[in-house]
């Protein structure tokens, strides 16, 4: 891999309150990213999570293998449509939501569509793309 696509490194981060329970998981080899101006586009898909447990709404264990084979298969979808980076990843209040960055907006949203349409979800999703050439929608995870 070169600097433009370094390998993926992952540090999980959580976040605990009275009420509330977080976990994150953050692409480190993205911090201080160089070429962010090359995938000038934020994609954050919001995964339902069908099985929450009671305490904070997070994923059982078995809903959380589930909810990552199901990432991997968003991810390949991407990936398959348009070079991206993968950012990382929030799960809480029965929510998943996923944060890349990509280059082709119109790749990804054909494919993300496809996708829909097909039958194949296993989960109930919801994307948004934006320009966002300093990558602000993810910026927290750098912190």
């Amino acid at each position: 891999m070169n600097e433009k696509y370094p390998i993926e490194e992952y540090n999980i981060r959580e976040a605990k309150g009275k009420d509330f329970y977080k976990v994150m998981v953050v692409n480190t080899a993205l911090v201080g990213y160089q070429y962010k101006k090359d995938f000038p586009w934020s994609l954050i898909i919001d995964v339902d999570i069908k099985d929450p447990s009671q305490h904070f709404k997070l994923p059982t264990e078995t809903e959380s293998i589930i909810l990552n084979l199901f990432e991997d298969t968003l991810t390949d979808i991407i990936k398959g449509s348009c070079s991206c980076q993968y950012v990382g990843r929030i799960t809480d209040n029965g929510c998943r939501s996923l944060y890349y960055h990509i280059e082709n907006p119109k790749a990804v949203h054909e494919a993300l569509q496809n996708f829909i349409t097909s039958g194949l979800s296993s989960h109930e999703f919801e994307y948004n793309i934006s320009k966002d050439e300093e990558w602000k929608t993810s910026e927290f995870f750098f912190i």
